[in-house]
């Protein structure tokens, strides 16, 4: 075949069955559809001169026996064949290095997955809506300017470099997995209900909503496993559902135009550091609404002074959690426990000055050894004090009991706190906050200062030191 002189192609299709033929052409020049059927060699598209760009209104790979040998350019398919397929590659794909162009416009099947190699490079879709029939797997980048990429029965979707979303990115349930992704300004990616990973950055982000895209989360998962510091860049509409973070090396940084970001599920830190401030940068808030928080043992939460606001909290054996000096909230529980800090030798909080509030609605326990400051509003639950090793529970700073009733786990605990407690805050009616530590036995609690508002119970230990005591309307047992 040779660009000689005028080609109108029509509907027909330019079937191309030699081995170890070339097809030449004009660069730019427009074919019809185009089969590559040869049983031996490969087809090499190759332009005679200028840049090596083809367009052509479907692509087939035949089966195994055929290869094609692509543009190192641009692949531009404007249409689809008889089948309803833009592009079907059902033998060896040569990418060249090369980008497909997807421009048909209308709804159209895809098949990406050849019968050895490694297939496409660089994909773009322009126009219509395309469903991959098979797995797909980019050895270059995706880019969605417009229409849509639909991976439709739950098919695979492996992109080894950047995905940009301007058009629309649609998951469904399938596995993805992407170098690093940013949903532009009108853009919409509809997350997978499963898990989207992330294993490398552009322009040191890992994952981006910029201001007018739109992240539907599907409740699925964002999964970061960049090997390097990396960004999440929050500032479009929608939340990520639950964010997990998986390689040592990783430190994920959290940017947003906003006050902080939210997590509508869980944050699970498996390896690796989630830090809530924005790389060199201002410190930024983090909500995890309803789901756990869980810091596994190589694995850290690092606060700085963000207010934190969280369901529950696990710090499993080896994890850490560097608490902010601001405030982390805990306003639920997971599996009976608000906080449940399982590192025995005092290293999986760090507490930095800070406050923990304890804001939730059901019966639980706080598993910990050393505590700053400590607040529990509980209005009418019982929240039970345990320490993560040993018998004994110190509060370095001041403990503020407002609502509820705090106990001690059991009667060979011993609770200090050290700073000033408030039992009650004088607002609410009679024995709103109790503290109890009655438990039996050698029950010690020891205080700095220790004062009962109007609204304040306190229920003696069999020994109770106490540096001060004031009694402003409240209950002594």
């Amino acid at each position: 075949w040779a660009g000689a002189g005028t080609f109108t192609h029509g509907t027909s299709t330019l079937a191309m069955t030699g081995a170890g033929k070339s097809l030449n052409y004009l660069t730019g020049e427009v074919l019809g559809h185009l089969l590559i059927d040869n049983s031996s060699g490969t087809v090499t598209a190759s332009v005679l001169t200028g840049t090596n760009n083809l367009t052509v209104s479907s692509l087939k790979v035949n089966d195994s026996s055929a290869s094609f040998t692509a543009p190192a350019g641009t692949l531009t398919i404007n249409g689809e064949d008889s089948s309803g397929y833009a592009i079907d590659i059902d033998g060896v794909y040569v990418h060249s290095s090369g980008t497909v162009t997807l421009a048909a416009n209308t709804s159209t099947n895809i098949d990406l997955l050849p019968s050895s190699g490694t297939g496409l490079n660089n994909l773009t879709i322009t126009n219509g809506i395309n469903y991959p029939q098979t797995a797909t797997t980019l050895a270059g980048n995706l880019t969605i300017d417009g229409g849509t990429f639909n991976t439709d029965s739950d098919t695979a979707l492996t992109v080894t470099g950047h995905v940009s979303v301007t058009g629309t990115l649609t998951g469904n349930a399938s596995a993805i997995s992407v170098g690093s992704m940013i949903v532009n300004a009108s853009g919409t990616y509809t997350a997978t209900s499963g898990t989207t990973t992330i294993t490398s950055e552009t322009n040191s982000h890992a994952f981006r909503v910029s201001g007018s895209g739109t992240l539907a989360n599907s409740d699925g998962t964002i999964l970061i496993t960049t090997p390097a510091e990396t960004r999440i860049k929050m500032n479009g509409t929608g939340n990520i559902h639950t964010l997990k973070v998986n390689h040592a090396s990783c430190v994920v940084f959290t940017h947003t135009d906003s006050a902080g970001i939210t997590l509508e599920g869980d944050l699970i830190i498996i390896a690796g550091t989630l830090n809530t401030s924005e790389q060199g940068g201002s410190d930024k808030n983090l909500t995890v609404a309803a789901g756990e928080t869980d810091i596994q043992a190589a694995g850290t939460l690092t606060g700085n002074a963000s207010a934190i606001s969280l369901k529950a909290l696990t710090i499993r054996d080896g994890g850490t959690y560097n608490g902010t000096s601001g405030t982390t909230t805990i306003t639920g529980e997971q599996g009976g426990y608000a906080w449940k800090n399982d590192e025995t030798d005092g290293t999986g909080f760090v507490h930095n000055n800070g406050i923990v509030k304890i804001t939730g609605t059901d019966n639980t326990h706080l598993i910990e050894t050393t505590f700053y400051d400590l607040t529990v509003d509980a209005n009418g639950q019982n929240v039970f004090l345990r320490p993560s090793s040993g018998t004994a529970m110190t509060i370095a700073n001041n403990f503020t009991l407002i609502a509820g009733i705090v106990g001690k786990n059991s009667h060979t605990h011993t609770l200090t706190v050290t700073g000033l407690c408030n039992v009650g805050d004088g607002s609410g009616s009679a024995n709103t906050a109790h503290l109890d530590t009655s438990t039996s036995g050698t029950a010690i609690t020891n205080f700095g200062a220790l004062t009962i508002l109007s609204d304040g119970k306190y229920t003696q230990s069999t020994t109770t030191n106490v540096g001060s005591i004031r009694n402003v309307g409240g209950t002594i047992a």
